[in-house]
């Protein structure tokens, strides 16, 4: 059972946790650099039913930081990962925006690539059920394999209430290199938030690569990963904080990630 603090102004809360946020932010920018690399996804965000107002401009900014299974290349070695969007509203439904992914290894950082994307969402209540898809394609470099051109189809299916958001990702990706050169991955994610105020809440978030559709890669051989999130508003801007650990053998360690999406009118 879920119960709400009552004896807790919630102007109160939202200031103290803007506060440690803000602290949180500038000490997870401050320590990125000094971060060695060994990456596989460069985006860990599950999409929900916002996107882009008509004629307006955004720019997400998201990176996640990890310790690589002991059983991969990396040998338990640390990860970092980040890609910046730039976003434009089309209309109400409509947007497209171009990403930069980056990657850093022994300390050198290299771009990994240029995507492009189209995101639909279908007109919807504030609360009640919403859908889309998001459609990606580009040239991306990913550390340890060779540059490849990658598509990425990403249904998105969600339902929310005054407290709850729920949201289900069943991505597929097809990548034109690799051992998995022209195969139809699957790549599902979700996420269950709970608002705990008009601007705050808290959730779990689920990531997976979980191999070819068809012969799907059984569950210790998967690259998991199980977050903790905080999400909240800083002015017009969303910031996403998750803390997490990798779910089986095969999957990453201890994880960090954030999404700030800066809002432009």
């Amino acid at each position: 059972m879920h119960h709400r603090v009552s004896s807790i102004s919630p102007t109160i809360l939202e200031a103290a946790l803007s506060n440690r946020i803000k602290t949180l932010l500038l000490t997870l920018l401050l320590l990125l650099p000094a971060l060695r690399a060994h990456a596989d996804n460069t985006e860990l965000d599950v999409y929900r039913g916002e996107i882009a107002d008509e004629g307006e401009s955004n720019i997400d900014f998201a990176a996640n930081i990890a310790k690589t299974s002991r059983h991969s290349d990396g040998r338990g070695a640390s990860v970092f990962q980040a890609v910046t969007e730039y976003s434009y509203g089309l209309d109400d439904s409509w947007e497209v925006g171009l990403k930069l992914p980056v990657y850093a290894m022994g300390g050198a950082w290299k771009a990994g690539g240029l995507l492009s994307e189209i995101k639909y969402v279908a007109p919807h209540e504030k609360y009640g059920w919403y859908w889309g898809a998001e459609f990606e394609i580009g040239y991306e470099s990913i550390v340890g394999e060779d540059e490849q051109w990658t598509l990425e189809t990403v249904p998105i299916i969600g339902w929310r209430n005054r407290f709850w958001d729920i949201s289900l990702n069943p991505g597929v990706t097809i990548t034109s290199g690799g051992e998995q050169r022209g195969t139809v991955i699957f790549e599902p994610a979700g996420k269950i938030a709970y608002a705990t105020g008009d601007k705050c809440a808290v959730g779990i978030e689920y990531f997976s690569e979980a191999g070819p559709i068809g012969h799907l890669l059984p569950a210790r051989e998967r690259n998991d990963l199980l977050f903790l999130t905080l999400d909240t508003r800083i002015g017009k801007s969303a910031v996403n904080i998750g803390l997490g650990h990798g779910v089986g053998a095969a999957s990453p360690g201890l994880a960090l990630k954030t999404v700030i999406d800066l809002e432009f009118d």
